[in-house]
């Protein structure tokens, strides 16, 4: 495999992981699937708000949660130090607020 062949996978394996959690984000902690289908009907193929009284209730559709959130800032510590560095990006969690 090329090198750019390896780049293009790992780029689509991000956007794919942030476009999943956003997805992911309205029905999210639903373990009843038949509560799931009724707030959201047999296929979810867009973005969603969470319903009142859910889990992410407030946040919109298309916004990340709190797993796509640490995903950016674990990525944004990659781009800066040219690698992962462990001490970095758990100062960075500690004290950064993700908003969640």
């Amino acid at each position: 495999m090329n090198d750019n062949s390896i780049k293009d996978r790992t780029a689509g394996s991000i956007v794919g992981a942030l476009i999943g959690d956003a997805l992911a984000l309205g029905p999210h902690w639903y373990y009843d699937l038949k509560q799931l289908r009724e707030h959201f009907g047999p296929w979810i193929d867009g973005y969603t708000d969470p319903k009142p009284g859910r889990y992410h209730e407030g946040l919109k559709a298309g916004n990340l949660s709190q797993s796509g959130l640490i995903t950016l800032e674990l990525l944004r510590s990659i781009v800066d130090n040219n690698g992962y560095d462990e001490a970095d990006f758990t100062r960075r969690l500690n004290s950064v607020s993700i908003g969640l």
